[in-house]
């Protein structure tokens, strides 16, 4: 049953990116923003569909403030006890950029840090995604049910991502162009052609060594495009990505932070 706006989907599909404060200088671009069906309606009130309507007409919003009433995202973000990996590595570079400890405790303060923490609307730091719907997984679609007229392209996950990756791309880019960041930390290798759109005419800084990471630069903005931290990309040796590679990463990007 369609119990969410056809238009809400549209719009954000135009417009919304993410979390955070696009003006500031560092932005981290993953795939997708997950979300769990099992969650979806809690006390009458459905969950995915209050996500479209906070998100309306909005580039960005503030992680928490921005999503009042949507208790099964704002439950990972308020006084978390536990954190993804995948944001547990984007933290450790906020932290090190900032000169403070690398550790579990620290990377768990920024995480429910009210002010300064990933994603907060005054903070120093973006989380945004390339794809706009939020989708439990690769496997699983949830909006063939909106497969109809302007949106018959819902109607399966590759169809969708065909025909919304090249206007999200260039949404992205028109933002960069505005705000200007000055490191974009793009975290999945698998889409390095898109990531090196968001930037004009890309200077590749690591020709030699693309291994672990691509270091692009355009103008004042430097694009780094990493392995995702989660999913198990495998270097030439056929291991996967470890701490001291992520420090690796992590030194190149906080060089740049500190020198641009």
């Amino acid at each position: 049953m369609n119990e969410i706006n056809p238009e809400w989907i549209q719009n954000r599909i135009e417009n919304f990116f993410g979390y955070g404060n696009l003006n500031s200088p560092i932005w981290f671009i993953g795939i997708e923003e997950g979300f769990r069906v099992r969650d979806r309606y809690q006390n009458g009130i459905d969950l995915l569909k209050l996500r479209f309507e906070r998100t309306y007409n909005q580039n960005s919003i503030d992680v928490v403030g921005g999503m009042e009433g949507v208790s099964d995202h704002l439950k990972w973000y308020q006084n978390a006890t536990e954190i993804q990996d995948t944001y547990k590595r984007l933290i450790q570079i906020l932290l090190q950029w900032r000169g403070q400890p690398i550790d579990d405790s620290s990377v768990l303060g920024v995480f429910n840090d009210n002010v300064n923490g990933l994603g907060r609307i005054n903070s120093d730091n973006a989380i945004l995604e390339l794809l706009p719907l939020p989708n439990p997984d690769l496997g699983q679609w949830i909006y063939e049910e909106y497969a109809e007229g302007d949106l018959d392209f819902l109607r399966d996950r590759k169809t969708y991502q065909k025909s919304v990756r090249k206007e999200r791309v260039e949404g992205l880019k028109r933002l960069v162009q505005e705000y200007e960041p000055e490191v974009i930390v793009f975290y999945s290798r698998s889409y390095v052609n898109e990531a090196k759109k968001l930037i004009e005419n890309p200077v590749l800084h690591n020709e030699e060594d693309t291994e672990l990471y691509y270091h692009f630069s355009s103008g004042k903005t430097h694009l780094f495009v990493t392995p995702h931290p989660t999913h198990r990309y495998k270097l030439k040796t056929g291991r996967v990505p470890d701490d001291n590679d992520w420090t690796t990463i992590r030194n190149a990007i906080v060089d740049v932070l500190n020198n641009n």
